[in-house]
C-alpha cells in the first residue's frame, strides 16, 4: 500500500478495483477503474480454452485504460479473490506487468489512506490479447497428463465442493 500511495500520480500505472460496481461507487482508492472480477469469465470461452473470448479481454482491458506498458495493480476486499481472477486473466492474455494490491482496499482503508467515489475516467489503452495456453489447464490437457508423475493437480475447491455437497457456479 506505501508503495502504491507513492504513484498514485504515475500515469504507467493503472489500478483495478474487481470489486462489484456498487462498492466501487461506495469509495475506491483514487485512480481507480471499475472493472469487476465476474467480467472476466465466460462458461462459452472456458469450453473453448479461454477464461473469456480474446475479443472481450481487449475490449475490456482497452475500456479500463490498460496499455501494453502499463504496470496494472489490481484490488478488492474480498481476500484477493476477485483480484485473483482479473490478475490471472490479464496473465492468461500476455500482460507482462500485473500485480495484486497486497491486504487490498481493506488494509488501504485501515491505514487511512484516501478514497474516492466519482468514477475515475481514463484514456482507451492499447491493451492487445496475446493468449498464453501454458498458463491454462483444460479438461482434455488434464486427462492426456492423469497417469504424468511430473504432474500434479491441486483442488482449490472447498470441501463441501469438493465431496459434492455443495456445486459452485451455476447449475
Amino acid at each position: 500500500t506505501a508503495q502504491l500511495a507513492a504513484q498514485l500520480s504515475d500515469g504507467n500505472v493503472r489500478i483495478v478495483d474487481a470489486r462489484p460496481p456498487e462498492e466501487y461507487r461506495q469509495g475506491h482508492i483514487p485512480g481507480a477503474v471499475s472493472l469487476p472480477a465476474p467480467a472476466t469469465d465466460s462458461l462459452d470461452a472456458n469450453g473453448e480454452g479461454y477464461p473469456i473470448a480474446p475479443e472481450r479481454a481487449e475490449e475490456l482491458f482497452r475500456i479500463a485504460g490498460i496499455n501494453r506498458g502499463s504496470h496494472v495493480i489490481v484490488y478488492d476486499s474480498q481476500s484477493h479473490r476477485f483480484a485473483a481472477r482479473v490478475f490471472y486473466v490479464l496473465e492468461f492474455f500476455g500482460h507482462p506487468r500485473v500485480s495484486v494490491l497486497n491486504g487490498g482496499l481493506p488494509k488501504w482503508q485501515s491505514e487511512s489512506r484516501p478514497t474516492a467515489t466519482e468514477e475515475t475516467k481514463v484514456p482507451t489503452g492499447d491493451f492487445r490479447p496475446d493468449a498464453q495456453s501454458n498458463v491454462i489447464a483444460t479438461a482434455e490437457w488434464m486427462k492426456q497428463h492423469l497417469d504424468d508423475r511430473g504432474v500434479k493437480f491441486v483442488d482449490a475447491r472447498s470441501p463441501e465442493e469438493y465431496s459434492g455437497g455443495r456445486m459452485q457456479g451455476p447449475r
